[in-house]
């Protein structure tokens, strides 16, 4: 635990942020001839590349961004720059932010660009809108927008030299659309061709690609006459890869198709995909190059454009070398001549805001207010009025964004914060599917500076009052795509706030910075900001000096060998590293022979002495050659061997280094080269030359000290060690790498435990890891304990993902439940909790789905609470909800429940999904169940009795003889209960040690509490516990009690409920109707994969099981042959198979598709089960399980009424009929019989004793009648 004084030393701490960042992004321009891709770092997605003279202009996709698909310009496919933005605005509430609306994952999607008789068209779809054309004059715009009639799915427009022109379109089967142009004047075109009835699609279908999933993203070229199509399907687990398809005849074809290019390049996992292509002039007479632009994705920095070579081979156009094997990362540029040698440059990304134009880097997120913004009224600045009144960063208007750069890079912004109202926040955020931010907040007079992650505060503190200027700053470690913030009074000494914030992928749009401005309560505030500054530890792209490590996949060759097979050459890959390398990536599949070049390693002035890589391998030898190129380019002079180390196995690296053998200066061209095992004989993280003496791994971090501020916060602090460069921490089994101290971790689970270690490292390596530190957070006290929950679901998706329901209780963001892909999006949904106890509850959390879009997000909803778990009393009815990743907080009247239902009423395109659920008890309202109780102690004072702990006066007390050296204090609260809460209260504060244990039998103790190590002192100690069924409770106390004024246990009367499982397995079945291969009995065999199935199609058809004895049920669950049928079913039981009561009727169902039907009912005394089934004509009665659930009946004791028979039956056996004395009238007589039959079917047939005294009692009367 941190003393005050040390947690607001570690607190202030200013950290001076003084490192030489670079003024810009890196640009892919090496200077010498070549260029490294990606040739923008950042997210520029559904590439397509034209020239129009001697300049190539290139168009990508920004969704939700405006003004949004920016045209970009280049003289030579590498150095690019902004000429202007298609789209200024889209309109309509959602594109406003208004209305509880947004346009996240919408807007304009892939784009198509094409320059015909002097005018630049772009073409994008609206998906569920309509397809739009922009036309302009100038790539600068201004551009006009013309709706087409219909949708075409991610366009690829082509004008056909016959004046005719097509749309290729759609996701699959790829569709030809025809239009025409208007006006030749406007350039607005208008879509000919019409929607088939039944058709997916405008136009005509194709071509329908089988070698991949979800084949889009098309661009169409027409070469000597022939027709090309490139298009993206999956390939190689659900990455994707561009093919080109190609015809003589685009409308009619025949087609034939081919991979152009599949390569993850130097990024693992992800193939090149979706792009166009263009031809670069070589003067006349000669053939023209050919180059494409086309992207990758790059996990959360979004998907960045590279460059690839076209090779014309075959009459194929193959990406990259080999075929389309393998991508260039470093190559020659394009040869073009006539154009002025430039300096190596990127896109604009910092502005001091001194122009009277936005600077094209910005985008606004959603369509921008105009009346609220402005760069004139305060020159030199940005002005952002407050536009919009809301409670969530996510609906704020006028956010100005811009994209973040990788590997890695920082943003800062400086801003007069002096005009803001009462309730405006403002600052720098980091967007992506989650945003967090640091900035102020402004409430009541009072301004802090705060950092929120997701929709949760986690970090703040007060600002100097008269601050006016304040610079934010966020930074995204590489490859992590984590944030962190930090804050400046001065612009020059920051201090870091807060913790490293996960970023989770969604909205298909990278990650950005956003300078946010909104109000909370009423508008009228302002900001202005002075300036934005992007920053980067590294912009001089391939270029590596000495003393700088050379992550192994940023090479700029490999060798390779053409071979259709990714096994066959060195890949890169994610780093599994048993020590935890986190967040990194290596080259593995490293063989014997196998070369990796680096193209700009600059040597300096001779300083380097020693190689030093960081390696994993599982064999007994192997070496890493580094040799100096030639000036042919070709592997010459050895410099240094290295011998690679056996780790064990090829995820677990060490560093390993060698002395270099020759003095080397200047900037050179290096070759690693591997020998050893001709397969995979090692994995290389990184490497590095190093000068002076070559450090020893430091030592392990000591004083490791932990501290939880809050219930979901811890902060970790350590001493510096000498030869440290870095340090990465470790909490349970997650590595957060390069961490400084004081570090926070936020996100964490309330009232858990976490074990943290930290570890030192340097270029010889990593330090063992500190010894743990153990921390526990705070818990909520109204939050009921996820771990002491269980949940089922109606429907959960458990065959293409683990979308299972019991991640809504893992307390994982990531993980989800999502109903059934196939059949699972028509409601109701539900999901049922145990909440493992008895609580008054009254508050429910649901957490969206963080990741993925928001396919399932629940919109209207009702809650049912229950203490069986078979009658549920609804309690929320119809609630709504707004469809985005913020947690929705709804309350109900607070009712005692042990368990409750979440039924989805109706959720994102008809499905259901969540990331967590909590709930919440009313603590206060759980009564005190120990008062007045009879309570007994090991050692009591005359007048201080054991009872004078549990009598609800705090003037009173128990007080124990004090020289017993351990006392206990035992109360029996005469009935079972559920605790939740034990109080303790002594007269004054006590460093009391004690443990509780409770029993429901006072024979068998369990330990709920155990405080006997504690030393702190306090007044009142609370004591949050979820034992069941408990009668007694005793507190021991081991040390430090004198007295105790009171003892407080808390809980709600245990509900026993008895255990109900699947009665109906493998009992005896029998149907109407059966085929030999699908039996009655494989209805209820316990395997999904055989079934009971109808010979026929006459319906209907029924399937009944005998339990073989009584049963009282509560609910049923059929499993049908599969989803996407409206399957209409009824279910009875019967005591007797004679007389049958119906307890579900779904006879009439049009509309629930799903293949797994869930039914709760209940029925006391059943034995027999009949299934009555409607089938299709192409789908035949039956079903592939049928369960059934509940107890036997419970035994009823017939023995008085049987002895009632024999007594009756004696008097109808010896009476005589006649009207004369001693004899009996006929109907008298008959009426005994008909009696003596009803009693006889009683105990045969009685579920219950109240039937068989009911029984008894008629009897009884008609032998009285008799006699």
């Amino acid at each position: 635990m941190f003393s005050s004084r040390q947690k607001a030393m570690v607190l202030v701490m200013l950290i001076a942020m003084f490192v030489n960042f670079a003024p810009n992004a890196r640009a892919a321009d090496n200077g010498d001839g070549t260029y490294t891709n990606p040739i923008i770092w950042g997210d520029y997605p559904d590439n397509d590349v034209i020239r129009v003279g001697d300049t190539y202009y290139m168009s990508s996709t920004s969704m939700h961004l405006f003004p949004g698909s920016p045209i970009m310009s280049s003289k030579d496919l590498v150095n690019w720059q902004y000429e202007s933005y298609a789209v200024d605005r889209m309109e309509g509430d959602m594109y406003d932010l208004k209305n509880g609306l947004k346009a996240y994952d919408e807007g304009p999607w892939a784009t198509s660009l094409r320059y015909h008789n002097g005018k630049f068209y772009l073409m994008y779809n609206i998906n569920g809108d309509a397809a739009f054309v922009s036309v302009a004059d100038s790539a600068k715009g201004p551009w006009k927008i013309y709706k087409l009639e219909d949708e075409l799915y991610d366009p690829g427009l082509f004008f056909d030299d016959n004046a005719k022109v097509y749309v290729v379109h759609g996701q699959g089967q790829l569709y030809l659309s025809e239009l025409k142009i208007v006006s030749e004047a406007t350039g607005e075109l208008s879509i000919i061709s019409k929607r088939q009835p039944g058709a997916s699609r405008n136009g005509k279908m194709i071509y329908d690609y089988k070698g991949g999933a979800y084949n889009e993203g098309s661009h169409v070229y027409k070469k000597d006459g022939t027709y090309y199509i490139l298009s993206t399907p999956t390939w190689n687990k659900g990455s994707k890869k561009e093919i080109a398809i190609r015809t003589q005849d685009l409308a009619n074809g025949p087609y034939e198709a081919k991979d152009i290019i599949t390569s993850f390049m130097n990024f693992a996992g992800n193939g090149i995909h979706q792009g166009g292509m263009v031809d670069v002039p070589q003067g006349k007479g000669k053939e023209s190059e050919w180059w494409s632009v086309i992207f990758q994705d790059r996990g959360k920095l979004g998907r960045v454009p590279t460059l690839q070579p076209v090779n014309w081979k075959n009459g194929w156009p193959y990406l990259g070398e080999f075929d389309g094997e393998k991508a260039v990362v470093t190559y020659k540029k394009p040869n073009i001549s006539g154009v002025e040698a430039t300096e190596p440059k990127a896109p604009a990304t910092s502005d001091d805001f001194s122009s009277s134009k936005l600077g094209l880097q910005w985008q606004w997120n959603h369509n921008p207010d105009n009346d609220k913004w402005s760069l004139t009224e305060r020159p030199g600045y940005i002005r952002l009025k407050t536009s919009s009144a809301t409670n969530s960063l996510a609906y704020a208007r006028n956010t100005l964004t811009q994209r973040i750069i990788g590997p890695d890079c920082t943003g800062t912004v400086k801003m007069d914060i002096s005009h803001m109202a009462d309730g405006d926040q403002a600052g720098l955020s980091v967007i992506q599917k989650d945003s967090n931010f640091i900035g102020i907040k402004n409430e009541d007079g009072k301004k802090r500076i705060v950092v929120q992650d997701l929709w949760t505060e986690e970090a703040s503190i007060d600002l100097p009052g008269g601050t006016t200027n304040i610079w934010f700053r966020a930074e995204t470690p590489r490859f992590e795509y984590r944030t962190e913030f930090s804050y400046s009074l001065d612009g020059v000494n920051f201090t870091r706030l807060g913790g490293r914030y996960e970023m989770r992928y969604g909205t298909y749009v990278g990650m950005r910075f956003g300078i946010f401005n909104y109000a909370t309560k009423a508008l009228g505030g302002y900001i202005d900001v002075d300036s934005f500054e992007l920053t980067m530890t590294e912009n001089e792209g391939n270029l590596f000096r000495v003393n700088k490590k050379i992550d192994a996949e940023r090479y700029d060759d490999q060798n390779y060998v053409t071979d259709k097979n990714l096994t066959i050459n060195a890949k890169t890959e994610w780093t599994d590293d048993d020590v935890n390398s986190g967040y990194d990536q290596s080259m593995a599949n490293i063989k014997n022979g196998d070369w990796l070049r680096y193209d700009q390693v600059d040597f300096g002035n001779g300083e380097a002495k020693w190689f030093n890589a960081r390696v994993a391998s599982n064999k007994t030898s192997g070496t890493i050659e580094v040799k100096l190129a030639d000036t042919d380019g070709n592997p010459a002079d050895t410099i240094a061997t290295l011998q690679i180390p056996n780790t064990g196995n090829l995820n677990k690296y060490v560093n390993a280094k060698a002395e270099l053998i020759k003095e080397v200066t200047g900037k050179q061209k290096i070759f690693l080269i591997f020998n050893g095992a001709d397969t995979e004989m090692c994995k290389l993280n990184w490497f590095m030359f190093g000068s002076g003496d070559y450090p020893e791994i430091a030592e392990a971090p000591a004083h490791v000290q932990v501290d939880s501020p809050n219930s979901s916060t811890i902060d970790i602090a350590w001493d510096a060690v000498s030869g440290a460069l870095q340090y990465d921490i470790k909490i349970d089994n997650k590595i957060i790498s390069n961490a400084t101290s004081l570090f926070s971790e936020t996100g964490l689970l309330t009232g858990s435990t976490y074990t943290v270690q930290v570890r030192s490292k340097n270029f010889a390596g990593f330090s063992e890891w500190s010894e743990g530190v153990n921390i526990t957070t705070e818990a909520d006290p109204e939050m009921i304990p996820s771990t002491d929950m269980t949940v089922t679901a109606s429907s959960e998706e458990t065959q293409a993902e683990d979308n299972k329901a019991e991640n809504v209780l893992d307390g994982n963001l990531d993980t989800i439940w999502h109903t059934k892909w196939n059949g699972g999006n028509t409601p109701p949904h539900t999901l049922d909790f145990n909440l493992g106890a008895t609580y008054d509850v009254y508050k429910l959390k649901y957490i969206p789905r963080q990741s993925g879009g928001d396919n399932g997000s629940v919109t209207k909803y009702n809650i049912y609470t229950s203490m069986d778990g078979v009658n549920y009393t609804l309690v929320k009815e119809k609630g709504t909800l707004v469809s985005d990743s913020t947690p929705k907080t709804v309350t109900f009247r607070p009712t005692q429940a042990r368990y409750l239902r979440f039924e989805v009423l109706a959720g994102k395109n008809g499905y259901g999904s969540a990331a967590e659920i909590n709930i919440y008890q009313n603590a206060d309202s759980i009564p005190v169940v120990s008062d007045n109780k009879t309570a007994v102690a090991s050692s009591e004072q005359a007048g201080s009795e054991a009872s004078k702990a549990n009598d609800g006066n705090i003037a009173t007390a128990w007080k124990a003889v004090y020289e017993d050296a351990m006392k206990t204090w035992t109360v029996d609260l005469e009935e079972k209960y559920d605790l939740t809460e034990i109080e303790l209260e002594w007269a004054a504060e006590n460093a009391s040690k004690y443990r509780v244990e409770v029993s429901s039998d006072n024979k068998v103790w369990i330990h709920a509490v155990d405080r006997t190590a504690d030393t702190e002192s306090s007044k009142v100690k609370t004591e949050r516990v979820s034992n069941d069924e408990v009668r007694y409770v005793r507190v021991t106390f081991t040390e430090g009690i004198a007295s105790i004024d009171e003892i407080r246990v808390r809980g709600m009367k245990s509900v026993i409920i008895p255990e109900s499982n699947n009665v109906v397995l493998n009992k005896p079945a029998t149907s109407d109707s059966q085929q030999n291969s699908d039996p009655a009995s494989a209805g209820n065999d316990g395997d999904e994969s055989t079934r009971w199935c109808v010979s026929d199609d006459k319906n209907p058809h029924y399937w009944q099981v005998n339990l073989g004895g009584k049963y009282d049920l509560t609910g049923s669950k059929v499993i049908f042959e599969k989803a996407g049928k409206a399957m209409m079913y009824k279910i009875e039981v019967s005591s007797d198979a004679a007389t049958w009561i119906t307890v579900i009727d779904h006879m009439n169902n049009t509309t629930n598709t799903e293949q797994v039907r869930t039914d709760n009912w209940t029925a006391k005394g059943a034995q027999y089960i009949k299934v009555t089934v409607m089938g299709y004509p192409e789908l035949w009665g039956g079903f592939r399980e049928f369960e059934a659930y509940g107890v036997k009946s419970p035994k009823v004791d017939t023995t008085e009424l049987e002895v009632a028979i024999t007594t009756a039956q004696v008097k109808v056996d010896h009476g005589v009929v006649g009207d004369q004395p001693g004899q009996y009238p006929q109907a008298a007589v008959e009426a005994l019989k008909a009696a003596i039959t009803a009693a006889q079917g009683v105990v045969e047939k009685a579920t219950t004793q109240a039937e068989v005294t009911t029984a008894i009692e008629a009897l009884q009367a008609a032998v009285k009648g008799f006699d």
